[in-house]
């Protein structure tokens, strides 16, 4: 497999409907010209990462797998970037298809007409801080935490019964017969 040219379009949306703050990458293009075994071929590939969760808009996620966008003032970074085709059921068996790798990618826009920049501004890391599984694990250790101190307060509240530990009154006698 021998790529001779390729060409990457990435456009960019300055304002996202819910979050005005931030840009995205809305659509994403890889095309290029490829020799596989000894055959010459062109590939068209829509790139475009994944809105979120959904593509409901409050459901933006910007992260590892799904969209590449930041707050406006920041670079987006990510130790290994990879932009592939989303939607993998039309491709079919022995057809080709390709991943676009970036190893430490950086990248930020900036608004025509502004000065550029020649560093990257903050940077918007693909991964998050804490991952889902650490939260999964914290909350479920303190729903189970919360469980184990609720019922040791309430095997604390129980009393044992006093109706007859009256010291004043007569003592309780229990005759045995046989």
């Amino acid at each position: 497999f021998t790529v001779q040219k390729a060409s990457i379009s990435l456009t960019v949306v300055t304002s996202v409907k819910i979050f005005t703050d931030y840009w995205r990458v809305s659509k994403a293009g890889l095309q290029m010209d490829y020799t596989y075994d000894g055959k010459a071929d062109t590939m068209d590939l829509d790139i475009t990462p994944r809105f979120g969760y959904s593509n409901e808009q409050q459901d933006l996620q910007c992260g590892d797998g799904y969209s590449v966008c930041a707050p406006k003032t920041l670079s987006w970074s990510c130790y290994d970037q990879q932009f592939k085709k989303v939607n993998i059921s039309d491709i079919a068996a022995g057809k080709a298809t390709a991943v676009l790798h970036i190893p430490d990618f950086q990248f930020q826009p900036f608004r025509q007409g502004q000065p550029i920049r020649m560093s990257f501004g903050s940077n918007w890391d693909c991964e998050p801080l804490i991952p889902i599984s650490i939260w999964t694990g914290v909350l479920i250790s303190l729903g189970l935490a919360a469980i184990v101190w609720w019922a040791l307060s309430m095997v604390g509240a129980v009393y044992s019964p006093s109706k007859f530990d009256d010291p004043k009154g007569p003592a309780l006698m229990i005759t045995q017969t046989e």
